[in-house]
Formats: C-alpha cells, structure tokens, sequence
C-alpha cells in the first residue's frame, strides 16, 4: 500500500511492526462505508453514482497501473469522505504482473468474479473490474 497515493484510497501513514504485532496506521474516516451510508440513506441518484464511479474507476486504474490488484472491492471497503469516496481494506490484495496468474479465490462471495468460483487462473485486474461493476449496480433511486 505504500506505493498507491491516490485521493480515493485511503492512505497508509505509517507501519510499526514488533516481535508480536503489526500496527497499520491509516487515515480516519467518520462517515462509516457505502454499505451502512446506502442503508441509512437510501440509494444514490444517478450523478452521484455516476461520480463515486468516476472516482473508483480512477483509484483501481492507479492501484493497477501500479501492479497492486485489490481483489476484495464491495460496498463496506468504500468509504464516504465528503464528495468524494475512498477505497479501504487492502487484506486481499497483491501484487500482479501480466504474465503470471494469480489462482487464490478471496474476496466477498456477492461481488466475486466467477473465474475464482470456477477455480481458473486469472490475471488480476478483471477480478477488480467484475466487482466495480456489481457495486454500480447497485439500485439508486431516481431524481
């Protein structure tokens, strides 16, 4: 996580590890995550689905770019910060390369590409692509 520094993904401050634990240190976000957020207020219009798109569309192209695969992308690792959403909980991710195959089935079961249900070799980033678009499926209600 080090390497991604990107507005719409939580940043890493710091990580201490001791002969007992580990202690990750990120930034703090009060609004809770998308899922409790659409629970207490219902489903986003189209503009503001169509914008949270927009962003998380950026921050997985970033983490690519960078060779990190997410794999765990769903509605309560996304977190409301203003106008803007963030992604969190990088415990699934992993460093991919074009031309190796990740074969670890993870992530949650609602938003998970089938090639890992079907137990197939997969690159990494259409894992995270399949799982952005189950979340903007997500029902909106109309303006």
């Amino acid at each position: 996580m080090k390497i991604l520094k990107h507005p719409n993904i939580v940043k890493l401050l710091e990580v201490i590890n001791t002969e007992e634990t580990l202690f990750i240190v990120m930034e703090y976000l009060s609004g809770g995550n998308v899922f409790t957020y659409l629970e207490a207020q219902g489903c986003l219009t189209e503009g503001e689905a169509r914008g949270a798109f927009r962003q998380l569309v950026s921050a997985l192209q970033h983490c690519h770019q960078r060779g990190v695969v997410h794999r765990d992308v769903k509605l309560s690792s996304l977190l409301p910060d203003a106008n803007n959403i963030k992604i969190s909980d990088f415990g699934f991710s992993k460093h991919w390369h074009p031309r190796k195959k990740l074969d670890t089935f993870c992530g949650s079961p609602l938003f998970t590409a089938p090639e890992l249900f079907l137990r197939l070799p997969y690159t990494g980033p259409e894992v995270d692509v399949w799982s952005l678009g189950v979340v903007h499926s997500t029902p909106r209600r109309t303006p």
